[in-house]
């Protein structure tokens, strides 16, 4: 499964995330909110997720 389809599956059951990257928190927060940040989608998910999600 890739990180894209696991996304999809955590927010159909998260409540909040916290995304860490190198040791250092990148974002936390509400679900939606979290993977709306640029940080978050640069270093996790990619321009495939942004494309995805501002269509």
């Amino acid at each position: 499964m890739d990180t894209e389809h696991t996304m999809h599956a955590m927010l159909r059951i998260a409540d909040s995330f916290l995304v860490i990257d190198r040791g250092r928190v990148l974002a936390s927060g509400l679900p939606r909110d979290v993977l709306e940040n640029l940080a978050v989608i640069e270093a996790y998910l990619g321009k495939k997720w942004m494309n995805r999600c501002s269509a």
